[in-house]
């Protein structure tokens, strides 16, 4: 199921539960949790709230509830970058009132911690994976002879035999390739 996917469904689900609270401690606690589901959005939706070169050296950092408003914090990683930020907090804020449907809303900018953006890559697809290097228990049991009457222990001289005998039939593949 893709993000967008399972957001929607979440939001679904939120939706229901707010139809269906009575009770108002109840109702409250279903609007926190569509005001969570919200902020996670905004936070994979940073970019478009705050442009692209800002968004990459800021992030939103917290969200608190102070008296009526909504009070959300936004971290940059240096001051040269909080001088750009609030000179674009005014465009930013209009940008999440409308986004949380909200006018009780105030931003503070500060300096503090920005981590970047997962850059894992996606898992290479079966038809492209290499296949495992399988050794046999005489190659093993061979190589950790000659380990250990080199003076290695037991333990070690295995682990350094299976990483030799792996290592050259690693080697071996380049060189057909």
């Amino acid at each position: 199921m893709s993000h967008g996917k399972a957001a929607a469904a979440a939001a679904e689900i939120i939706k229901k539960g707010m139809e269906d609270a009575s009770a108002s401690a109840e109702s409250e606690s279903w609007n926190r949790l569509a005001l969570a589901l919200k902020l996670s959005e905004l936070c994979d939706r940073w970019k478009e709230f705050a442009g692209g070169p800002l968004s990459a050296k800021s992030q939103p950092a917290s969200c608190e509830y102070i008296e009526d408003y909504i009070k959300i914090t936004i971290n940059v990683s240096e001051s040269s970058v909080l001088a750009a930020a609030r000179f674009r907090k005014a465009g930013i804020e209009r940008k999440l009132k409308q986004f949380l449907k909200t006018e009780k809303l105030k931003t503070e900018m500060k300096i503090g911690p920005v981590i970047p953006a997962s850059s894992v890559s996606a898992p290479v697809p079966p038809y492209l994976r290499r296949a495992p290097v399988l050794l046999a228990e005489e190659d093993i049991e061979k190589e950790k002879k000659e380990f250990e009457e080199a003076g290695v222990s037991d333990t070690l001289a295995c682990g350094m035999a299976r990483v030799k005998l792996s290592a050259e039939k690693l080697a071996k593949r380049k060189k057909r390739e």
